[in-house]
């Protein structure tokens, strides 16, 4: 299910790109998701502060990058949930691109 997409100028990197995410689904519909679970890009711990004050409960990088599992989640086991949920969105991402070409982005 895709709740928004923007195509971006350029190539930023994922780090500056986690609060504005949950901003801007804030603004289109009002709430903020109770669980995410993002890439090792995003993973850092200025984003896991603003995102949880911005209201995320529980919060899932794929890299932890120095962060500990009980500052992300509730507890490992949810950690675990939201990590293979990742890892399997991204396995149909990988399905997408190889058997429909959808490697590359055309819009301009």
């Amino acid at each position: 299910m895709v709740f928004d997409c923007t195509v971006l100028e350029g190539n930023p990197a994922d780090s500056t790109l986690a609060v504005k995410m949950i901003r801007r689904l804030q603004e289109k519909y009002g709430t903020v998701p109770e669980n995410v679970a993002m890439d090792g890009g995003f993973s850092s711990k200025k984003n896991l502060k603003e995102l949880k004050n911005h209201g995320v409960d529980e919060v899932c990088f794929s890299k932890k990058r120095g962060i500990k599992t009980k500052d992300m989640c509730s507890s490992k086991k949810v950690y675990r949930k939201l990590w293979k949920f990742r890892a399997g969105v991204e396995g149909i991402i990988s399905w997408l691109k190889r058997s429909f070409s959808l490697d590359r982005c055309p819009w301009r």
